[in-house]
C-alpha cells in the first residue's frame, strides 16, 4: 500500500471499529496477520477488509479492477451477522431426555473474548421458548447452544432438540443443518448428530456439550500464494488463534501483497467470525495488526487511531522504503562505484599536472632548441597538440569501453531487494538498466568524460606555448 501502520490493538474487531471511526471515507484499511509453519517454510495468514482491498493495495501485476474483483470473491458465500441484543429466545421441541436433569444455554461470543454460555432454563418435554436477557455490545454475537447438567449432579447427558426458532438482536437466525457444528477437541466424549433442524446430543463426560452456529461460509474463500497445504482447491490449515479452518482456493497468486510467495490471503471479518466461535482473539499472542492506507486519509491518522485505542509501532510508506533502501549496501555500490570513476579521472588529471611540471624545464629547453634550428612555430604547435591529442584520446577511449564493460559485468552480481530475499539482477528484466544506462546517464557520462579531456588538453597547451615561446 501506499502506507502501512503496523499497530497494537486489543483484537481484531477494535482495530476494524478504530478503522471505521479514524478514517470513514473508506482510503485505510484493517489488517490482521499471522503465520504458521509448514513443510519447513513459512505460511503467511493475511486478513483483509476485502471491500477495500481494490481502493488500498497495490499489487504487483495486477491492476484496481482486478483486485475489486478477487475482493467480490474473498467474500462470496457470506452473510451480514446477526446483532445480539436483548433478550435471547430459543423455541425447541425436547425428546429424549435422561435421567439427569439438564438446561439448556445460548453460546454467546464478545469481542476479543471467549464464548461464554447464557443459561436459558431447565429442559422439559415438549415445545416450549427458552429465554434469558442478554446485555447488547458491539460486535456480540450468537454462536451456538450448550446443553449441560443442572446443579453438581452426575450422569449421561442425552436429548434431542428439534429447533423450531431463534430470537435475538431483532431478528431470527437461520437453521440449516449446515450451520450447526461440533468440535471433537471441544467435546471429546460427546457425540452429537444433526438432522435438518434436530439436535441429537450425548456426553458421559463432564462439562457442557456445545454446537456451535457458524455463520460463515464452510469454506472461507482464499487467494493462495505458493503450494497449497493439501491437495487441490480445498483444505484445512489453522487460521487465527489456531483454530483449524478450511479454505477454499478462488484464485492463485505468485505473489501476495506484504505476503511473499507463500501465504493465504482472505477475508477478515468472515475469518474472525469463524474463529471467534470457539476462541477469543484478545488472548491470541500470535496476531500483528496493520493500517493499509492508500494516501487519501491525510495527517493524522496515526493520532486518529490512537484515539480509538489503537497504538503505532512503526510506520511505513513507499518513499520511506526507498530511502532506507538507498542507505544499505547495494544502493552504496553504485555510489562507490561512481566515486572510484571520479577519484579515477582525477588521478589522471593529477598524473598529467605532475608529468608536465616535473619535465617542463627540459621540455621547454628542447623545444627551444628546435626553434633555434628554424624550426617554424605553427609546426612545432601541430606536433604537440598531436602528442598530446594521442596522450588524451587514446586512454578517453579505452576508459570508455572498460567502463561499459566493467558495468555489464559488475551490475548483474550486485544483489538487489526482493520480497524477502536478494537476488542477483535478471538482464531480462531490464530495469536497472533503464536506470543506469538510460540516455541520459550516458549523456552525463560523455560530458564529464569530455570535461576531463578539455581539462587535460588545456593543461598540456600551456606547455607547448611556454616551450614554443
Amino acid at each position: 500500500a501506499a502506507g502501512v501502520y503496523q499497530v497494537t490493538a486489543a483484537h481484531p474487531q477494535a482495530l476494524l471499529a478504530a478503522v471505521a471511526a479514524a478514517d470513514p471515507s473508506g482510503g485505510s484499511m484493517a489488517v490482521v496477520r499471522s503465520d504458521e509453519q509448514y513443510a519447513q517454510g513459512k505460511v503467511e495468514l493475511i486478513g483483509v477488509q476485502s471491500e477495500r482491498l481494490g481502493r488500498v493495495a497495490a499489487w504487483r501485476g495486477k491492476d484496481r479492477a482486478q483486485v475489486d474483483r478477487i475482493g467480490e470473491r474473498l467474500r462470496e458465500g457470506a452473510t451480514a451477522p446477526v446483532p445480539l441484543g436483548g433478550d435471547v429466545m430459543v423455541r425447541v421441541n425436547v425428546s429424549g431426555l435422561g435421567d439427569v436433569p439438564l438446561r439448556l444455554g445460548a453460546m454467546v461470543s464478545v469481542p476479543g473474548l471467549p464464548p461464554t454460555v447464557v443459561w436459558l432454563g431447565n429442559l422439559a418435554v415438549g415445545q416450549r421458548d427458552y429465554a434469558a436477557p442478554v446485555t447488547a455490545c458491539a460486535g456480540c454475537r450468537f454462536v451456538g447452544l450448550a446443553v449441560g447438567r443442572v446443579g453438581a449432579v452426575t450422569g449421561a447427558i442425552r436429548a434431542t432438540l428439534a429447533l423450531q426458532e431463534i430470537h435475538t438482536g431483532g431478528a431470527s437466525l437461520p437453521l440449516a443443518a449446515d450451520l450447526w457444528h461440533t468440535s471433537s477437541e471441544r467435546n471429546p466424549s460427546a457425540r452429537v448428530s444433526v438432522a435438518d433442524k434436530t439436535l441429537t446430543v450425548e456426553s458421559n463426560g463432564p462439562g457442557e456439550v456445545v454446537v456451535s452456529h457458524v455463520d460463515t461460509p464452510a469454506r472461507l474463500p482464499v487467494v493462495l500464494a505458493g503450494a497449497a497445504p493439501g491437495e487441490g482447491d480445498s483444505f484445512a490449515f489453522p487460521s487465527f488463534a489456531d483454530v483449524q479452518q478450511e479454505f477454499s482456493v478462488v484464485e492463485r497468486a505468485d505473489l501476495l501483497p506484504r505476503g511473499g510467495a507463500h501465504g493465504l490471503l482472505f477475508d477478515l471479518d468472515l475469518a474472525v467470525r469463524s474463529a471467534s466461535v470457539s476462541a477469543g482473539l484478545g488472548e491470541a499472542s500470535d496476531l500483528r495488526y496493520e493500517v493499509w492506507t492508500d494516501g487519501t486519509a491525510g495527517a493524522g491518522l496515526d493520532r486518529k487511531l490512537a484515539e480509538h485505542g489503537v497504538g503505532l509501532i512503526r510506520y511505513q510508506s513507499i518513499g520511506s522504503e526507498k530511502e532506507l533502501l538507498a542507505r544499505r549496501a547495494p544502493a552504496l555500490g553504485f555510489s562507490l562505484y561512481l566515486l572510484a570513476g571520479i577519484a579515477a579521472a582525477a588521478l589522471g588529471l593529477g598524473v598529467l599536472a605532475l608529468s608536465r611540471r616535473l619535465g617542463a624545464a627540459d621540455r621547454r629547453a628542447e623545444l627551444a632548441a628546435l626553434r633555434a634550428t628554424g624550426v617554424r612555430t605553427r609546426v612545432l604547435r601541430r606536433a604537440l597538440r598531436r602528442e598530446r591529442l594521442i596522450g588524451l584520446a587514446l586512454p578517453l577511449v579505452i576508459g570508455v569501453v572498460a567502463g561499459v564493460g566493467a558495468a555489464v559485468l559488475m551490475l548483474p552480481g550486485i544483489p538487489l531487494v526482493t520480497a524477502g530475499s536478494t537476488r542477483p539482477i535478471e538482464l531480462a528484466e531490464l530495469e536497472l538498466w533503464r536506470s543506469a544506462l538510460e540516455p541520459s546517464a550516458l549523456v552525463i557520462a560523455a560530458a564529464a568524460a569530455l570535461l576531463v579531456a578539455l581539462a587535460g588538453w588545456l593543461t598540456a597547451g600551456r606547455l607547448a606555448r611556454g616551450g614554443v615561446q
